[in-house]
């Protein structure tokens, strides 16, 4: 790219509109990175000063640390940090077809038609999300809180009738477990 054609807008919806777009992003991304370092060396100055004030601070008690700081503090950390960025690349490829698909320049049926086919698509994500969830609930054997009021609303069985329900009741058990 000529250092003339520095403000030009590009034509393929994979890039960004402009070169002072790229930069501020890029320039953002770096205060963010330096943010962090920062809060790195600040820990870990932190964790040797807490070091040097323990007497039998041992190598065993420092692997000891770290093991839970890699079983129960980074773990759920790392598990937000997925979280956000796959909501970035979703957000990120969401907007691309978008931007291609209006490059393509539909008409306003066209355009009806593909916010029903993404509202359906919603739809159907939460729909297995759902079904999901409830499947794990199933194997756990914890089922929704509206199936816990259901209970109270069932007439009191006799003898015959109850044994027949536990007997039921047993069967679903197994058949959850198998």
């Amino acid at each position: 790219m000529n250092d003339t054609d520095t403000t030009s807008k590009t034509t393929t919806p994979m890039e960004i509109d402009t070169e002072d777009q790229q930069i501020a992003c890029e320039n953002r991304l770096n205060e963010h990175l330096q943010k962090m370092k920062r809060q790195i060396e600040y820990y870990e100055k932190e964790l040797d000063e807490k070091q040097s004030i323990f007497i039998r601070f041992t190598s065993t008690i420092q692997e000891t640390i770290e093991v839970h700081v890699q079983t129960y503090g980074i773990k759920p950390l790392e598990m937000k940090r997925d979280l956000k960025l796959a909501l970035v690349n979703y957000d990120y490829d969401s907007e691309m077809l978008q931007r291609e698909y209006f490059q393509e320049q539909p008409n306003n049926y066209q355009i009806e038609v593909a916010k029903c086919l993404s509202t359906a698509k919603v739809e159907v994500e939460k729909s297995k999300r759902t079904l999901l969830e409830l499947k794990y609930r199933v194997f756990y054997s914890k089922p929704p809180d509206s199936f816990d009021s259901s209970g109270a609303l069932m007439p009191t069985l006799n003898h015959d009738d109850q044994r027949l329900f536990d007997k039921h009741e047993k069967a679903i058990q197994r058949r959850k477990l198998d």
